[in-house]
């Protein structure tokens, strides 16, 4: 597993913060993982209902659709945004 380099500093001066712990937890998850391809397959147990419900853009072959933008919103709100 790849680990990520903890640089070299002054902690009295330039302490460890929780943005720095948690860029690196994702490094880490998103190593082990795929968060990109489970967050999509969530989303598309969805796809049925919105087949039914004849909900447009839900999902277009060639475009960015609602699907895309919906995984998009989850994943920056999870705080994975460089998907």
């Amino acid at each position: 597993m790849s680990e990520a380099k903890i640089r070299v500093r002054d902690f009295v001066s330039d302490p460890v913060t929780p943005k720095e712990i948690i860029g690196r937890f994702w490094d880490k998850v998103y190593y082990m993982i795929d968060i990109d391809e489970i967050v999509y397959d969530l989303i598309s147990d969805y796809d049925i209902a919105m087949d039914e419900q004849k909900i447009e853009g839900w999902y277009m072959e060639e475009d960015t659709d609602e699907k895309d933008s919906l995984r998009d919103q989850v994943l920056t709100q999870m705080g994975c945004e460089f998907h």
